[in-house]
């Protein structure tokens, strides 16, 4: 027995077919995309999209022959790559990634493939998942940029800046004085920003940020996490800890963009936000995160991102511009409740008319 969902990202589309025995594996990965992608049962024979099968892990047959090593991720530093297994059987590629004993089986010509997963595979699928729909969505002319965002019910407040300027920590003020959480790293467009798309991650937070809010250090120390003295180091916490320890839940995607604000939480003087002059340095279009060419799984999503990717708008080569109002958050400590509700409060919907007047 086995079922077909349809994963869909700003209209591109993944259709995958679970067997039953690899249900619970795959569990815990449809619960990291589901605030993000659209998960719906889809009949098979109307699916249309990049073809995904998982299977347990117990239906996989070695290949036979040496397999040579390859890249699957390249990290931030060399102890960060994630290497597997490689073997080449006919038109398809085999990769084994021992450390989550996870195999992907990749069709050369990108046409679909076959993942069997194990109970510690929910890392490495998800990777995938978010790799593909990237390229998807990346070769259908869509933007990606570096930004966390909340929303305040009817439109999504971009967080942007420096490393280290305050990103989460301006996140987290919003959602005190009632924003919901959006995003905590990457924002996507594919019509200049006129509305934005979520995309699932990790939060990666400052030790800093996590001790100047008690409910994220209790979270984090049950964790198991061990704090460092430096609060600009980053820990990886559960995607869902938001909710977990704030009980603040994730808004759904696309939202129309309202605002942006550039966080500068080191500046001196109190908390506050005032406007700004617009950054366009800091909404420069994000790469995917690539191994290197031709190694793991980069030829087979060059491959589906030519055969499967479908424009969702006309593709603009312009960089991403909006028409939106631009703020700061300068300061220590955190504003005021009130000066947070009202700044929420006055964030209205950046929506644009269509060539013929409607909106």
């Amino acid at each position: 027995m086995s079922r077909t969902l349809s994963i869909r990202f700003a209209a591109q589309e993944i259709n995958v077919t679970i067997h039953a025995d690899a249900e619970q594996a795959v569990a815990p990965v449809l619960d990291f995309v589901q605030p993000h992608f659209s998960v719906d049962p889809v009949d098979p024979a109307a699916a249309h999209g990049l073809p995904l099968r998982i299977s347990p892990l117990s239906t996989w047959t070695r290949p036979s022959g040496e397999p040579r090593r390859t890249m699957v991720r390249k990290g931030r530093s060399a102890d960060t790559h994630l290497w597997g297994d490689r073997w080449q059987v006919g038109d398809r590629t085999v990769i084994e990634i021992p450390s989550s004993r996870t195999v992907f089986d990749l069709a050369t010509d990108g046409s679909e493939l076959h993942v069997h997963v194990s109970d510690t595979s929910r890392y490495h699928l998800s990777d995938f998942l978010r790799e593909a729909m990237w390229e998807l969505a990346a070769v259908a002319g869509g933007t990606f940029i570096h930004a966390a965002a909340v929303a305040n019910g009817c439109a999504a407040i971009a967080l942007v800046g420096d490393k280290g300027a305050g990103k989460t920590t301006t996140a987290l003020d919003l959602v005190h004085g009632g924003a919901d959480f959006y995003s905590g790293d990457i924002l996507y467009s594919n019509d200049g920003a006129g509305q934005v798309y979520s995309f699932p991650d990790y939060p990666g937070v400052c030790w800093g940020t996590i001790r100047a809010n008690p409910e994220l250090l209790e979270a984090a120390e049950e964790l198991g996490h061990v704090q460092s003295p430096n609060d600009g180091d980053k820990v990886l916490l559960p995607h869902d800890i938001y909710w977990t320890a704030l009980g603040v839940r994730k808004a759904a995607p696309p939202l129309p963009l309202g605002a942006i604000i550039v966080a500068h939480v080191s500046a001196a003087g109190p908390a506050r936000i005032e406007p700004v002059a617009p950054r366009w340095d800091l909404l420069e279009a994000l790469e995917r995160g690539r191994s290197d060419a031709g190694e793991g799984w980069e030829p087979f999503l060059d491959e589906a991102g030519r055969r499967y990717a479908r424009p969702a708008a006309p593709p603009s080569a312009a960089p991403v511009r909006p028409d939106v109002p631009w703020y700061t958050r300068l300061g220590q400590g955190r504003p005021s409740l009130e000066e947070i509700a009202r700044f929420l409060d006055k964030i209205a919907p950046n929506i644009r008319e269509t060539p013929d007047g409607r909106s």
